[in-house]
């Protein structure tokens, strides 16, 4: 099995909003977690990336650094979960790609994780970012 998680959706909408479900986070909040997540970062490359929450009552910390920053076509960062059960160690750490391309009126947001490891099939992380790619369509293309 892989280690690499690829997903591609296209969403009926402009990279500007698809952008923004992704780098704001009251609309982060929208599809990331079905609890509240507290998300800092500066959104530059170079900065920090938190969220932290808790998850059916396990606390949880995601964490990187910003890799590239490319408003409405990339954004890339060092990941790390504390629910991965793994330490918190440079050889545990993926990277989440977020690419966005625009043909006419529909965006094409691609997704890649990599260095998932066996937590891509222990922790069913296909399932979850299925369902939240899922979610950011929809809130997308949902009338404004």
């Amino acid at each position: 099995m892989s280690d690499t998680v690829h997903k591609t959706v296209e969403i009926h909408a402009a990279a500007s909003k698809v952008w923004a479900f992704l780098t704001q986070p009251d609309k982060i909040n929208l599809w990331m977690m079905d609890t509240p997540t507290d998300i800092q970062s500066a959104w530059e490359v170079g900065s920090p990336l938190v969220f932290k929450g808790d998850l059916h009552g396990i606390p949880y910390e995601n964490k990187g650094v910003i890799l590239q920053y490319e408003p409405e076509v990339l954004l890339a960062y060092t990941h790390w979960s504390s629910l991965s059960q793994r330490p918190d160690e440079p050889a545990h750490y993926g990277v989440v790609t977020f690419r966005l391309t625009t043909h006419g009126v529909i965006t094409t947001l691609e997704f890649t994780q990599t260095n998932a490891g066996a937590y891509a099939t222990e922790r069913h992380i296909n399932f979850y970012w299925t369902t939240a790619l899922g979610l950011i369509k929809k809130l997308n293309e949902k009338a404004d």
